[in-house]
Formats: C-alpha cells, structure tokens, sequence
C-alpha cells in the first residue's frame, strides 16, 4: 500500500478533459493525493502528465464506468493501492442525443443511463461502503441545468440528469446522521469540445469556463461546505434568467 502522508484522497470520474480536467488540476494544486479514472488512456497520459510536472502524484486509471466490472476493478485498485477513498466526484458522462424521442432506440437509451445515472449509483454505492464504516466522507455528483427542466430533443439525457439529482437527495437522507456529505451540482453551458460539438456557433457573453465548476466542486469538497447536505447547485452564469 502506498504513503499518502495524510493528504485527501479524491477520485473523479470522466477527468481526462473538459470539467473534469478542471476538477482534478485544482485539486492538484490544493496537494492532494488523486485517483484519476477516464475511458481514454491517452487524455489520462495528458492531464496526469500536467500534474507531475508540478511535483504532485496521482494515480489514473482507464475505465469504463459504464461498465460494473471496471467500477470494481477501480475500487479494488483504490483498496489495495490507498486503503481508503475521502472524497468521490462523479463527473463522468455522456451527452445529449439531440433527437426527438421518436427516433431514439432503446441502445441509445441504455448507453446514456448507463454512463449518465447507473455509473452514479455504482460508484456511489462502493464509495459508501468505504465511508459509512469510518463515518465521514464526502460525494459530489454532476449533473445538469437540463435536470431542472425538460428540453425538447433532449428527452433521454434530461430523463438521466433527472434521475441523479432524485439519486443525490436519497443517498443524502440516508447518511445525513454521519460526517457524509453528498451534493451536486448543475452546470449550465460550458466552453469545452463536447458542447462545441453540439452548439459550435453558440458565442454569448454567458458562456462558462470549466474552472467556474470545478471552483464550487472544490469548495463543496472542503470543510467550509460541511452543512451542506443535500443540495443541488445550479451554476449556469444567469443562463436560465430572462
């Protein structure tokens, strides 16, 4: 098992670019101890390659979180590797289809709960059985500003965002007696290749950096956040205000 001399141990899912990116080079920089998970090898290579270069460690791991044996591939890594898991961001996810529901076939459907909310229950459930015993930890999930309101042509994705924010307030009530906080956070419309691919001439001034999220993600990580239970913060930049 590897030293971790104290520090915090983090996990974030899909962190190979984009939010996640984000997320965990701000953790980095705060000195803590990352698990870093992402289908794709080489984006892994590339943000874990930023982080060394500033004299941090940090441990990647290619998975598909879509997949129940990889999420159990990736705790027994953690368990043998760390022995322990402080904190669980599950970022990971996949987008909106952007057809109307009429033309959406059940693979469609099944890839995006797959990714988007059955990859939140797994990973939350194997966290928790790591946090009840020691009674404390901590669980932010990403979900969507599309959670708060059905959009058209978006149906299977606000439907999965949806479900995590249902997810989130339910682990919560059931830990809120430990030291467990559970949260998530609603993102609107930020600049990164995977909305550029689905609005390439979107160009409003309300467009957000990945660093705006990881900003509240960090904040809700730390001991300043420790009464927030529960919630669900949308940050969207004013996107949603006539």
């Amino acid at each position: 098992m590897e030293k971790t001399n104290n520090r915090k141990i983090i996990m974030i899912t899909g962190a190979g670019k984009g939010i996640g990116r984000a997320i965990a080079l701000r953790f980095a920089s705060e000195g803590c101890l990352l698990v870093l998970i992402s289908r794709s090898a080489d984006e892994l290579e590339s943000v874990s390659g930023e982080i060394l270069r500033k004299g941090l460690v940090c441990l990647t791991i290619a998975a598909d979180i879509s997949k129940e044996k990889d999420i159990k591939r990736i705790y027994r890594t953690i368990i043998d590797r760390l022995g322990n898991l402080d904190i669980l961001v599950n970022n990971a996810g996949r987008g909106s289809i952007g057809k109307p529901l009429t033309e959406i076939n059940t693979k469609d459907w099944h890839k995006t709960m797959n990714t988007n909310l059955k990859s939140i229950f797994i990973m939350s459930r194997e966290a928790l059985r790591i946090m009840i015993p020691r009674g404390k930890g901590k669980i932010i999930n990403i979900a969507s500003m599309a959670s708060r309101r059905g959009i058209s042509l978006r149906s299977v994705y606000s439907a999965s965002k949806f479900g995590v924010l249902g997810l989130t307030e339910s682990m919560a009530a059931e830990v809120k007696h430990l030291d467990i906080n559970i949260n998530a956070v609603n993102p609107g419309m930020v600049e990164t290749k995977t909305f550029r691919k689905a609005h390439p001439d979107y160009n409003e001034p309300d467009l957000m950096h990945p660093d705006d999220i990881a900003r509240v993600v960090t904040f809700l990580a730390s001991e300043d956040a420790a009464a927030i239970k529960g919630s669900i913060i949308d940050v969207s930049n004013g996107q949603h205000l006539n």
